[in-house]
């Protein structure tokens, strides 16, 4: 798979498009060191389905990477979801995270 154009297509119009493009990248791990660019910005994606694949994929592609702010925002959101279990895996991950997660601190306190 092209590692250039699967980051195009994290831009794509076309959620599904973005989707899929996300787990690829995921599925090539290290070797779509490339794509972390396109990936910080998915992060931000108003798609639940596409900044879940986002985080996922950032997770795979820079594995022991420090996160960057815009990953533990892309994780709090999920901490003001409607569904219970969706907001305990956002608390437990962010929590993984360590101190790198404080920018979520007030997110959590919410809870």
């Amino acid at each position: 798979a092209n590692v250039d154009a699967l980051a195009a297509q994290l831009a794509s119009r076309d959620a599904s498009l973005r989707v899929r493009a996300a787990k690829a990248l995921a599925d090539l791990g290290p070797a779509a060191r490339a794509a972390a660019p396109a990936l910080v910005a998915a992060l931000a994606d108003p798609d639940n389905d596409v900044r879940r694949g986002a985080i996922a994929a950032y997770r795979a592609v820079l594995p022991g990477a420090k996160p960057p702010p815009e990953f533990v925002r892309a994780i709090a959101v999920d901490l003001k979801d409607a569904d219970a279990t969706v907001r305990l895996i956002a608390a437990r991950a962010l929590g993984r995270l360590g101190s790198a997660a404080s920018a979520a601190a007030p997110d959590l306190d919410a809870l």
